[in-house]
């Protein structure tokens, strides 16, 4: 969570910064944040998945990149209409309702099968 937290921290105050520098700092700390993400989100999917650790994976790739797909087809309107800061917003949004979301994962309990 907390590297959801740390993107969704900084991608604002790169983007609201008048300095260029700070600007490049703060959204290479956001990026590293969003990358600290990754093996736990694949840990999880072991954790919870068990003997269905596979699929498991698969159906958060699945998603993840069906998202990233809709989104990014759909960023040259949306920054059309509002701008740029606000594709920038909504990518913080993201990482917060990211952290929120993996706050309610309880890796400790397998997933049911029924």
């Amino acid at each position: 969570m907390f590297g959801f937290l740390l993107t969704a921290a900084l991608i604002p105050v790169a983007v609201l910064s008048q300095d260029m520098t700070t600007s490049i700092v703060c959204f290479g700390i956001a990026i590293f944040g969003l990358e600290l993400t990754v093996s736990n989100s694949w840990a999880v999917t072991l954790d919870i998945g068990g003997p269905f650790a596979g699929s498991c994976s698969a159906v958060m790739n699945s998603f993840g990149n069906l998202c990233a797909a809709i989104f990014t087809s759909r960023v040259g309107a949306f920054e059309s209409a509002y701008g740029w800061d606000a594709v920038f917003f909504t990518v913080a949004g993201a990482g917060v309702v990211a952290a929120l979301l993996f706050s309610r994962i309880k890796a400790h309990e397998p997933l049911a099968v029924g």
